[in-house]
């Protein structure tokens, strides 16, 4: 060996840390490792006695910190431009068992991309290796994906799961490492959670409050107690109340999972429907990606959009509507039996004997005496042998139906839509399955054959569970505040203010809708001049607002739907397993007696 070269000692592994995700580069540069590359003579020359240590750490540190592909690349063109395997590092000649060495390159993976080269092959694209999750992983992540299923909710104008903005990750991984040493189980580490988290539930966030949606009034007030400096006995108090907030919040959404998985397994038996409004932004037509400064300045008509998802046909239905109709409970009740309707045809002309029916806790909408008082008629008319109203927690009501929102106002913000009809087409292509869409131009007056009842049920707003149902020939409701065991039902008997639904009539116009046309009418040849509508579009336009005061109802009327019909249980004959079993009972019940068996004589 060269005395002149520094002494291998000067590289001191002890100062070098071991970085996470570099302990392949750390052992190629260890002492040890460099000194096999001058203990181990490549040839008659000793060309790696040419190099000093810096010079052999230098060039080891290069190719140890490229990935796998990478370096496969690196031999493969170092052997390209090789002139008869004789290589050339840092200005110096070497051969190819010490240019082997200097790198710590082993001598089965040289040759095979030698043999490649040879017979003119690239090399093989590296295979990432499948890593079987621990079990303690997988448990992580199965507590993980329960509790953002019962918590979270889903965004109506992003594809995105908000959690309550009154808890942070720790407070989160608190209570999975709670819930693991109270079953005796191990558990993951703070970073390897979050590492879970991120790569498991990437679209997973926690809501800070700066997204426009409305926030749940607790999770606020709990959210700015902790923010605050509080006693360890005060905060233990405010933790405990938000997870009694967030286990109530959670039974409520089991409750809804519990009956789409009812009527998903059984829709002859169950029909489980949710019903929700689409925040109205990315509906006003005439509607562009793009957004230029004569959008801002021109007038735009109102489309509204209901959504209903039908889960024991797996099946979503959207319904656009303009100001022509108040926004009221006449449409929520004309769009659910227009669903009901299609849902019948399904099943061979007649309906379930349940429904199971989730809505949003809008008092205009839903949660008021006339939606209460018709589900109820729909039990007296033998529609529906049983109906279950539910609402979620206040603050807590974004679900499925929201997602289906999220889609289309995540597509309507890529295409444009000048007139109604390009917007259905983009509601269809916005989600697979596409959805059923269609356009309400006139609605039956429901709420004419149920004024009696305004205001007829006081203290509506507190219960969250409501069923509907016929006992001892009376129609009653039961409810409760919430789906709890131990909560004690209450009843109301409808009987008496349950109308006839006969000679329905149309919904009377919205006058809105007059000044609505009257602005749009006035505004179309800006909106040609100005780029944004061509004269095809013009046209559809002037003959849409021209049929804006004229109704033309589109929908079935609740009287035509059809009565409920029971399943029947075709019990089979199962006689000879039950004989075969009392057999087999009695066998295992007998008292043996044993005796001794006497020789016979000879």
């Amino acid at each position: 060996m060269d005395s002149s070269r520094p002494p291998l000692n000067s590289l001191d592994d002890q100062q070098r840390p071991v970085l996470k995700g570099k302990k392949r580069q750390y052992e190629h540069t260890r002492l040890e490792s460099i000194n096999e590359v001058y203990m181990k003579a490549c040839c008659e020359n000793d060309c790696c006695s040419n190099y000093s240590v810096d010079e052999i750490l230098k060039e080891r540190e290069f190719y140890w910190s490229l990935s796998v592909e990478k370096q496969r690349s690196f031999i493969f063109a170092q052997l390209r431009n090789s002139v008869s395997y004789q290589f050339a590092v840092c200005g110096k000649n070497m051969c190819e068992v010490g240019w082997r060495q200097l790198y710590g390159i082993k001598r089965r993976r040289y040759y095979e991309l030698k043999r490649r080269l040879v017979i003119k092959e690239e090399p093989l694209p590296s295979i990432t290796k499948l890593k079987t999750p621990s079990r303690v992983k997988l448990q992580a992540r199965t507590w993980l994906q329960n509790y953002i299923q019962l918590h979270a909710e889903r965004m109506p104008d992003r594809e995105e799961l908000h959690l309550p903005h009154c808890v942070s990750k720790d407070a989160i991984f608190q209570q999975y490492r709670s819930a693991m040493i109270e079953a005796s189980e191990k558990h993951l580490s703070v970073s390897s959670f979050n590492d879970m988290w991120l790569k498991g539930f990437p679209n997973v966030k926690i809501s800070k409050g700066k997204n426009g949606q409305p926030k749940c009034t607790p999770c606020t007030n709990i959210a700015a107690a902790l923010n605050m400096s509080l006693t360890k006995e005060e905060r233990e108090m405010v933790e405990t109340k938000r997870k009694l907030h967030f286990n109530l919040q959670g039974i409520c959404r089991a409750k809804y999972y519990k009956h789409i998985k009812k009527a998903r397994e059984n829709p002859q038996t169950y029909v489980s429907v949710i019903i929700d409004n689409m925040d109205q932004a990315k509906t006003r037509l005439p509607n562009f990606a793009v957004y230029s400064k004569v959008d801002a300045q021109l007038n735009k008509m109102q489309h509204h959009v209901t959504g209903v998802k039908v889960h024991s046909i797996e099946k979503t239905f959207i319904l656009t509507w303009t100001d022509m109709f108040h926004p009221d409970c006449n449409v929520t009740l004309n769009t659910l039996v227009y669903v009901l309707h299609a849902v019948s045809l399904e099943n061979d002309g007649r309906m379930p004997p349940t429904l199971y029916l989730q809505a949003d806790n809008s008092g205009k909408d839903n949660k008021n005496s006339f939606v209460m008082v018709f589900l109820a008629w729909l039990i007296k008319v033998k529609i529906f042998k049983k109906v279950k109203l539910g609402f979620l927690m206040v603050g807590h009501t974004h679900e499925d139906i929201d997602q289906v929102f999220s889609r289309i106002s995540t597509h309507q913000s890529h295409v444009d839509a000048p007139t109604l009809p390009d917007l259905h087409k983009a509601i269809r292509d916005s989600t697979t399955p596409a959805p059923v869409v269609s356009s309400l131009t006139g609605i039956y007056d429901y709420k004419e054959k149920l004024e009696h009842c305004r205001g007829l049920i006081e203290g509506i707003s507190a219960p969250h569970q409501f069923v509907f149902k016929e006992v001892d020939g009376k129609i009653v409701m039961i409810y409760k505040n919430w789906p709890i065991q131990t909560e004690e039902c209450r009843s109301l008997d409808l009987t008496e203010h349950i109308p006839d639904m006969q000679n329905l009539h149309s919904a009377a116009l919205n006058t809105k809708m007059d000044v609505e046309s009257q602005k749009m009418q006035t505004d179309l040849t800006k909106w040609n001049k100005g780029g944004r509508l061509s004269s095809d579009h013009l046209s559809w336009w002037r003959e849409y607002l021209s049929r804006q005061s004229s109704v033309h109802i589109n929908v079935p009327a609740a009287t035509a739907l059809p009565t409920f019909r029971e399943v029947e249980n075709c019990a089979e004959d199962s006689s000879h397993l039950q004989q075969a079993i009392l057999r087999n009972a009695e066998k295992e019940t007998l008292r043996t007696t044993l005796k001794v068996k006497k020789k016979k004589r000879r």
